[in-house]
């Protein structure tokens, strides 16, 4: 008798109840669609500098496709770690960089800039795929740590983050 009294429904409408509001509101806070993929990649070491090197396939749609045509940009972040072996083979990470990409929509001109953060560089695109595209292959040199030496057995990671 108490919940028809206070919401007005039956005891068996309030059981549906909560399952229904429950998908409407999992449908309303539907998670952002951004699908980063890193397809192949190498890394090599000349004279002290680790020069890596990966194949990406970004893709956004949904939520930041939208944020982005209504010129809210977004930042696609490259994060590398290097990590060495211990005697147990267990890798502690010795190094760690990261690369920022700035994708921004010109509602004006109706075109997309990317922003390479670490290098000032920027570059005007007519599709957002087109700008995607221009990051696809992702290059990196940074110089190797002192306590790293070529006969040490290294792993690198790299991570592709929505920021």
């Amino acid at each position: 008798m108490l919940p028809k009294q206070i919401f007005g429904v039956s005891r068996f409408n309030i059981y549906w109840l909560v399952p229904i509001i429950s998908l409407i509101l999992c449908v309303i806070n539907s998670p952002a669609n951004a699908e980063f993929q890193i397809n192949s990649g190498s890394s090599t070491i000349t004279t002290n500098k680790l020069i890596t090197s990966a194949f990406l396939d970004l893709n956004v749609v949904g939520d930041p496709a939208t944020a982005l045509s209504k010129g809210i940009g977004l930042t696609v972040v490259v994060r590398g770690r290097l990590y060495r072996a211990s005697l147990a083979s267990v890798f502690f990470r010795v190094s760690e960089w990261q690369d920022k990409y700035r994708i921004e929509y010109q509602a004006l001109s109706n075109r997309y800039t990317l922003i390479r953060s670490n290098t000032g560089k920027t570059e005007d695109f007519a599709t957002l795929k087109e700008t995607l595209a221009a990051t696809e292959k992702y290059t990196n040199t940074s110089i190797l740590p002192t306590s790293v030496t070529v006969d040490d057995i290294l792993q690198i990671r790299l991570q592709v983050l929505l920021d």
